[in-house]
């Protein structure tokens, strides 16, 4: 086989996995592996993982939580411009999961009134 068609193989074998890779990287990455909080603390503090899938410790308070306006799949919150996804089945502290889950607040037609 030529030299220039064996680089161009090996190039869009690479280019091909590095994409899938990034892709797969994107969906999972607002996934929180593990949450640590206090009952009565405003903050906690969650492990996230890297794209060279090491923990990333970030700590949130909760009055930086608000909801996702998102059409990006796998998010629950969004706090300091970042998203993250709780797994509501392996969530045991349904106290914690209800402040993780902010609701949106709905607006009224303005033109109820009328």
């Amino acid at each position: 086989m030529n030299v220039i068609l064996k680089g161009a193989v090996a190039s869009s074998v690479i280019f091909l996995s590095a994409t899938t890779t990034a892709a797969l990287h994107w969906f999972v990455s607002p996934y929180i592996h593990k949450i640590r909080w206090q009952p009565g603390s405003d903050s906690f503090e969650v492990d996230m993982m890297s794209w060279l899938a090491t923990y990333i410790p970030r700590n949130i308070k909760f009055a930086d939580i608000r909801p996702p306006e998102t059409n990006r799949p796998f998010v629950t919150f969004k706090a300091n411009g970042n998203f993250y996804f709780v797994d509501a089945e392996h969530c045991h502290n349904k106290a914690l999961l209800a402040r993780l889950t902010p609701q949106k607040v709905t607006h009224g037609s303005a033109l109820k009134n009328l």
